[in-house]
């Protein structure tokens, strides 16, 4: 995606957004590999499969974008707004969360190694754990079937006590 392609879709999205004609981004596999999106309104946009490997993302707000499968490896993601956000099989390695809204990091987990992803929707928590992606409920069913971890089950205990806000 040429970065007149890009400026386009963003100029189409902000119109989408003011109901003022244009149209959603959809970003679906693009190339956005370092692109500096610092600040940008990416509100419900569709990036699924995108390229965003180190991406300045930093105060960008993704609420309701659609980050399946994204590749967000070393994504700047400072005060990010990721409310809502599906994150199904993205890639978060490495990604700067500082700050960032709507998400939490735990982990590495001893059982898997991993490191766990939870992103706040409406409906309460989301959870990315490899390639697991579920609310609450059913993370807790996979650990205890999977790994019985004490560490997985506080982490869930933990989500669930927090507000959701």
């Amino acid at each position: 995606m040429t970065l007149e392609q890009l400026q386009h879709a963003l100029e189409q999205h902000q119109l989408w957004l003011l109901d003022k004609g244009g149209q959603r981004a959809n970003l679906t596999r693009a190339n956005l590999y370092g692109a500096n999106l610092d600040g940008a309104n990416l509100y419900g946009a569709n990036l699924y499969g995108a390229n965003l490997y180190g991406a300045n993302l930093d105060g960008a707000n993704l609420r309701g974008a659609d980050l399946t499968r994204a590749d967000l490896y070393g994504a700047d993601l400072t005060r990010a707004d990721l409310y809502g956000a599906d994150l199904t099989r993205a890639n978060l390695h490495g990604a700067s969360l500082s700050g960032a809204k709507g998400i939490m990091q735990f982990g590495p987990m001893p059982t898997s190694g991993r490191i766990i992803y939870a992103v706040l929707h409406d409906s309460g928590w989301m959870v990315q754990a490899g390639c697991f992606w579920g609310n609450l409920d059913e993370l807790e069913t996979a650990v205890k079937a999977k790994h019985n971890c004490p560490m997985y089950l506080g982490f869930i205990q933990n989500l669930r006590n927090k507000p959701n806000s």
